[in-house]
C-alpha cells in the first residue's frame, strides 16, 4: 500500500470523508545559490536544522545547496502531496 492511501485510509478512519489525494511533480528552478539555500532552509530542511544549534543552520543549509548545485543547476525537485478532504459534521 503507497503512503498516499495509507494517508487516505487513516484520514477517513478518523471521521474525515471524501478524501482526494494526489501526487504531482513540482520541480521548483531557483536563480540564485542564496535562494536555493533559503528554500532549503525553510522549506525542506526544517527537521534537520532543529537538532542543529541556531548557529550553525544557514552554514548547513548553505553546504547543501552547494551540493545540489554540483548537477549544475538551481531546481529542487520534488512531489508534492496534495490532500481535498472534507469532515463529515454529526447532525
Amino acid at each position: 500500500m503507497s503512503g498516499v492511501s495509507v494517508l487516505s485510509t487513516r484520514l477517513e478512519a478518523a471521521g474525515i470523508g471524501e478524501v482526494n489525494t494526489w501526487l504531482r511533480e513540482e520541480p521548483t528552478e531557483l536563480d540564485s545559490m542564496d535562494e536555493l539555500a533559503r528554500f532549503l532552509k525553510t522549506v525542506v530542511l526544517g527537521h534537520h536544522l532543529e537538532s542543529l544549534p541556531e548557529s550553525e543552520r544557514q552554514h548547513f543549509a548553505a553546504m547543501v545547496a552547494a551540493r545540489l548545485a554540483q548537477r549544475g543547476e538551481l531546481v529542487m525537485h520534488y512531489v508534492r502531496l496534495n490532500i481535498l478532504a472534507k469532515r463529515e459534521v454529526a447532525a
